[in-house]
């Protein structure tokens, strides 16, 4: 078995690092004694959240969207920090504009986000990763990466492909020396599934009560050690999705059922948290 390994000082960049996922991964690692670049968009809650921090934090605020920003990445963290030992994949978005009626643009963007920058980002870091001598990437990808998701096809399609592509990377670890590793959440409390409840988000999202982002970020942390290359979150609604996607062609059948279990859900949620729906236009 071979010896534990030692992230204390060790550096880490962290995407959507301000969000609510993001900000409870950068304390969990932050805690576990690593160096913290933190990229996001809005750049005032980076700064509160580097405060919050032990130690001092690279801030980087920008749109990951902007190719000259996500190129410049590797030089800036190698010149400022010496070195990359750990990337998370952390950003993402999701609409919950039907699909035959979304704009181009809007499915583009969504699935540049989702897909295209971690993708991207992953290969330019990957020689400081390899040069490391125990580079990770560790990815956060999204139950609906493995279910697909009616309401949100377009977040389901780029989180599907950002699984395939993590796996396949994790085959190559004897190539290039990195260790690949998904994480998988159901439906997380965040302002992001707010937005869903009362805006047409997949009813699939309640099914079961939204896990908080303490326990994404505990799995980050884990996944620090050992060579698992996945976890869902919890782990039974992983094995449910999985078992339901060995007969996709009862999927019809099976969701409507699912999306009325996920209908109550949803109001016991929006009721518990109070939330208000926006006024229909007329």
């Amino acid at each position: 078995m071979s010896a534990p390994l030692v992230w204390r000082d060790r550096v880490a960049l962290v995407t959507g690092a301000a969000g609510a996922i993001g900000s409870r991964i950068c304390l969990e690692l932050d805690a576990a004694g690593l160096r913290l670049v933190l990229v996001d968009l809005d750049a005032e809650a980076l700064a509160a959240l580097a405060a919050k921090l032990s130690r001092p934090a690279l801030c980087i605020a920008g749109d990951l969207c902007d190719r000259a920003l996500l190129q410049s990445l590797p030089e800036r963290v190698l010149k400022e920090c010496g070195s990359c030992d750990l990337l998370v994949n952390n950003v993402g978005i999701v609409s919950t504009t039907p699909f035959e009626q979304a704009e181009l643009a809007q499915i583009e963007r969504e699935l540049n986000i989702n897909l295209m920058v971690p993708t991207l980002l992953t290969r330019l870091l990957l020689p400081l990763l390899s040069a490391s001598g125990q580079g990770r990437v560790i990815t956060i990808a999204s139950m609906a990466a493995i279910m697909p998701l009616a309401e949100s096809a377009v977040y389901s399609a780029s989180k599907f492909a950002l699984r395939g592509l993590m796996l396949s990377l994790a085959l190559r670890k004897p190539k290039t020396g990195v260790h690949f590793a998904l994480v998988n959440p159901s439906s997380v409390d965040t302002p992001m599934l707010r937005y869903e409840a009362v805006n047409g988000g997949s009813p699939l999202n309640f099914l079961g009560e939204p896990i908080a982002p303490e326990r994404v970020a505990a799995t980050v942390r884990a996944l620090l050690q050992g060579e698992a290359v996945e976890r869902c979150v919890p782990a039974s609604e992983g094995w449910s999705a999985k078992l339901a996607l060995l007969f996709p062609n009862l999927l019809p059948r099976l969701v409507p059922g699912f999306n009325r279990s996920g209908e109550r859900g949803r109001e016991r949620y929006i009721a518990a948290r109070k939330l208000q729906r926006p006024a229909r236009r007329t």
